[in-house]
């Protein structure tokens, strides 16, 4: 139903929420302060290499191997960047997506005025041994799209880290990765542009 403007046009409605957060100038370390990372092993690698070098500041970290969205617990703070998934969409892409708002809204009860950053799961290498008929990089891209889906409706923001350490074929950069063991864990290099690009990726609104 269109609402009529004075002058008998179609008044001016805001544009739909755009869950993505665009690339821009980077943002000095310290925005990160009030953040927490909330994350399983993936995110470990990240915790480390800040820890190095202080590349985002001084956010708080919550990541331990295996973490997934039923087991985490909520953490109070002004932004919470959640990147959690691997461990638990084999079991299918629907539960692992509501397992990750029920987390969300457990945050949200907690913190109500926290920003919320759901950071894409990021891609398998091309011989990652892990991966099979219910791990993969389609699984994974399923429910990233799930994912950028349910912020849009939410009003979170989506932080498709998988791009920045994605090559050209949507698989995780083979110089980025630090286990041939199971080709998802991230070295250095990955952890570097994985924190640069957080750092060129926050929301105009919220700067």
């Amino acid at each position: 139903l269109l609402v009529q403007g004075e002058s008998g046009g179609p008044e001016n409605l805001p544009p739909a929420f755009d869950p993505v957060v665009p690339a821009a100038e980077a943002v000095d370390p310290q925005w990160f302060a009030d953040a927490a990372f909330v994350g399983d092993s993936v995110s470990v690698m990240l915790e480390n290499y800040n820890t190095s070098t202080g590349r985002l500041g001084s956010p708080a970290f919550f990541c331990s191997v295996s973490l997934s969205q039923t087991n985490a617990l909520s953490y109070q703070a002004g932004k919470v960047y959640l990147m959690l998934g691997m461990n638990c969409i084999a079991g299918g892409v629907d539960r692992a997506s509501q397992d990750l708002v029920t987390l969300v809204d457990q945050i949200l009860a907690k913190s109500p005025e926290a920003a919320i950053f759901i950071q894409s799961v990021t891609p398998m290498t091309a011989d990652s041994p892990r991966a099979d008929d219910a791990l993969n990089n389609g699984t994974i891209q399923a429910f990233n799209e799930r994912m950028r889906q349910i912020c849009q409706e939410k009003q979170w923001y989506f932080v498709n880290v998988a791009e920045a350490v994605s090559d050209e074929n949507g698989f995780l950069r083979s110089e980025f990765s630090g286990d041939r063991a199971m080709g998802i864990h991230f070295n250095y290099d990955g952890a570097a542009a994985w924190a640069d690009y957080l750092l060129t990726h926050v929301p105009q609104a919220l700067k």
